[in-house]
């Protein structure tokens, strides 16, 4: 079914996002008039212009189904559509949720208190709050926010915003900022991998055709002062060389690989690892980090802690 608007909404995109002004838009009333597919679509044919700057991965049909089997509710169009045109990892929409892991652990957190809404962001600070949609209320698209206190509890939600102004205000920002925006090309994925002293013992066998092997020995990691007993070493994988270090205290070892965003997936060395640690059941833990600038800025971070464990 392709539902449409019921409520008024601030349309920003009305001038063309390249002439737009912060006291140059119109307020459009919608009823009926415009469905959210259509209107996240608006909004894509808009952001061509700025593919160069600007980054998001669309979730398929696939995946969205796979997250409402996950999270037992079906999610309402006007965030389902979204997640269809924009997905979680994205560096446009600073007031939108940008990883699927911080969504379900809000979701978690929000269900006994307010059954029935979805997380769409949280905010750390002074007052940590959490800004929710009433996913039970299909012509509701306004986003509620509640205060969260130093129990965790969760406090009375109110009206905050429509959830369009969260998704059209930064379209002005970006008129304004994006020739100061990092190049897609210069935004890189970096991955932390890291494991229990069997498992990467393991890899050894797993990549034995994959040029893995240890290029340098281990030496200690701080010196002349190792306090921590951490040793370092180079090695090499698929081509690439990347130090390993080793953690005495915690049995375990960790490595960093880095990437583009823009790397296509069946070149990507951090897929191919992750398929062959997943197909050989080993036990491994993931750091994520997306769209960091090449010059080490963090311009939008997700993070992703991802246990796999053997069968």
């Amino acid at each position: 079914m392709d539902y449409s608007f019921h409520q008024p909404i601030v349309l920003f995109l009305n001038h063309g996002l390249t002439n737009l002004q912060p006291t140059a838009f119109n307020t459009l009333t919608h009823h009926n008039t415009m469905s959210y597919k259509e209107y996240y679509t608006e909004i894509k044919n808009e952001l061509e212009e700025f593919s160069d700057v600007v980054y998001f991965e669309h979730l398929t049909e696939d995946e969205v189904l796979a997250l409402e089997n996950k999270i037992g509710v079906s999610i309402k169009p006007l965030f389902r559509e979204y997640l269809l045109a924009f997905g979680f990892i994205q560096d446009i929409f600073d007031k939108v949720v940008t990883d699927l892991d911080e969504f379900l652990e809000d979701f978690e957190f929000i269900e006994a208190t307010y059954k029935g809404y979805l997380p769409i962001y949280s905010e750390i600070g002074d007052k940590d709050k959490i800004y929710m949609i009433n996913n039970t209320d299909l012509q509701d698209d306004f986003v509620y926010r509640a205060i969260i206190n130093n129990s965790d509890k969760i406090g009375k939600a109110k009206k905050f915003k429509l959830f369009q102004e969260l998704i059209e205000k930064p379209l002005l920002k970006l008129n304004n900022n994006h020739k100061r925006r990092c190049l897609n090309i210069n935004k890189v994925n970096n991955t932390e991998f890291t494991f229990k002293e069997d498992a990467f013992v393991a890899l050894g066998e797993i990549f034995k055709n994959d040029g893995f092997k240890q290029k340098t020995k281990w030496r200690p990691k701080y010196f002349p002062d190792n306090l921590f007993g951490t040793e370092v070493a180079i090695f090499n994988l698929f081509d690439f060389e990347f130090i390993v270090e080793w953690d005495e205290d915690d049995s375990q070892y960790f490595f960093e690989l880095e990437e583009p965003i823009l790397i296509e997936k069946e070149k990507s060395v951090i897929s191919k690892i992750e398929r062959s640690l997943m197909d050989h059941n080993i036990e491994y833990t993931r750091f994520e980090s997306k769209l960091i600038e090449n010059d080490r800025t963090v311009l939008q971070e997700s993070k992703t802690l991802k246990h796999v464990h053997l069968k």
